[in-house]
């Protein structure tokens, strides 16, 4: 039996080893993928953000430069390219696949900056979605399906459904949660409710310009998300209780400057939501077991 999840676990992830690609592969690693299944990039995200990444201030791993005009360009990219860089190591994408296919088409809309896609944001819903599904393949818990409530998994053959929801807005995060809970019951699968939170928790999408170890960091920001996260607390197991909620996973990735470079950190917390059923309680120490083994970089905080 897996140890007990406390009712907030923080896990740091450091974009670090083993993805030994450069940013600049990575970006083409990403875009040769997107391409090689018939996708057009034409005007995209993606294609922008490549685009900066390979014009000669980006060449052979150079950093680009503060001043640079595409500077902020270039720091989404190290985010979206990272990210994707795991979906597509992850997951078994082919050619043919109908239901793929139009998930690729829908993932590379968006602006390149999320903060300009306050209420419309296609591209990225799917990204987390994908991101999500990835996590599962890499801890092993297939089949991996894209089916209500969004993504379904198994964990020692039992499935289990995903509602992946993004939150831009933290007066929205009540909502988007009762969203994803009525997915869930709607299933009539045991599910855990996914968020982004990059914008919810910081809206005009900041970067952190602090130098700061790995070790504290990591601790100031899980208290960071936990401060955030625990006014909501209260209001959002009313809003699950009931619905065949196991728990609320967090993921949030921000853009931090670290030994004089930019890099990517992202925290996992896992919300525990208790259900007064000792069969429920038991699959959600399961669950969330078994899908922290799928992070990449994990780095486990005390």
């Amino acid at each position: 039996m897996p140890p007990d999840p406390p009712s907030v676990l923080g896990i740091l992830l450091l974009w670090k080893k083993p993805m030994q690609r450069t940013l600049q592969q990575k970006s083409s690693y990403v875009i040769e993928r997107l391409q090689s299944l018939g996708i057009s990039l034409s005007s995209s995200r993606l294609s922008a953000m490549h685009r900066v990444l390979s014009s000669p201030n980006g060449k052979r791993g150079r950093v680009i430069e503060h001043d640079d005009p595409e500077f902020e360009t270039a720091l989404e990219a190290l985010r979206d390219m990272q990210i994707l860089e795991f979906v597509f190591d992850q997951l078994p994408f082919e050619s043919g696949n109908d239901a793929f296919t139009r998930k690729l088409k829908t993932l590379i809309k968006d602006s390149v900056m999320p903060e300009s896609d306050r209420k419309n944001s296609k591209g990225r819903d799917v990204q987390f979605e994908l991101y999500v599904a990835a996590v599962c393949y890499a801890s092993d818990l297939t089949p991996v399906d894209f089916e209500e409530p969004d993504v379904t998994c198994r964990v020692n053959g039992m499935k289990f459904g995903i509602a992946a929801k993004r939150v831009k807005n933290a007066e929205k995060l009540e909502d988007r949660v009762a969203d994803g809970a009525n997915q869930i019951q709607r299933s009539r699968l045991p599910g855990v409710i996914a968020l982004d939170t990059c914008l919810a928790f910081n809206p005009d999408n900041a970067r952190i310009p602090v130098q700061i170890a790995d070790a504290e960091f990591g601790r100031l920001y899980s208290r960071a998300i936990s401060a955030h996260f625990s006014p909501f607390y209260a209001k959002l197991q009313d809003r699950v209780r009931g619905k065949g909620v196991c728990g609320i996973v967090i993921h949030d990735h921000q853009l931090r400057l670290h030994d004089n470079t930019w890099s990517l950190a992202g925290m996992r917390m896992w919300i525990h939501t208790p259900s007064y059923n000792q069969r429920r309680e038991r699959e959600a120490k399961e669950f969330a077991y078994a899908y922290g083994r799928g992070l990449p970089n994990l780095e486990r905080l005390e």
